[in-house]
């Protein structure tokens, strides 16, 4: 990969449009990418490289965000993360698909709670586990 291609004055030049939260946003629809050697990257990871970094060829690490936005690229709101820990940033800010859910697979209301030994809470489906209950005791 040819290091002189990627710097920061080439990503503080990119065109922005700058929100209420500070976060720098290009002028697309879709999350921002940058192709490099005919490798698509996504201009999170790239600033997570520049600023703080990242190792391009990890394929384990991510330019996370601590702003919840996907499309920023200001480098105070990226932070180099993994996979796990970006899915338990999603988790928190409410923005992770199963946080979303709001029933189970067979359509009936998540209205349990349960707390694991980790200490982590979890929804699950009373009805389901009911039914599940009765199937495993045989009544």
């Amino acid at each position: 990969m040819r290091k002189n291609i990627l710097s920061k004055e080439l990503i503080l030049n990119l065109s922005k449009q700058i929100d209420i939260n500070e976060c720098w946003l290009r002028p697309v629809h879709t999350r921002p990418v940058i192709w490099i050697s005919g490798r698509k990257f996504f201009l999170a990871k790239i600033v997570a490289h520049l600023w703080h970094g990242l190792d391009l060829e990890d394929e384990d690490k991510l330019g996370c965000h601590k702003c919840n936005n996907e499309n920023c690229f200001n480098p105070e709101h990226i932070y180099s993360g993994t996979y796990s820990s970006n899915a338990i940033d999603m988790v928190i800010a409410g923005t992770h698909g199963q946080v979303k859910r709001k029933f189970c697979k067979l359509g009936h209301l998540l209205d349990g709670i349960k707390i694991r030994r980790n200490g982590l809470k979890e929804r699950y489906c009373k009805t389901c586990q009911r039914i599940a209950n009765i199937k495993y005791r045989g009544y």
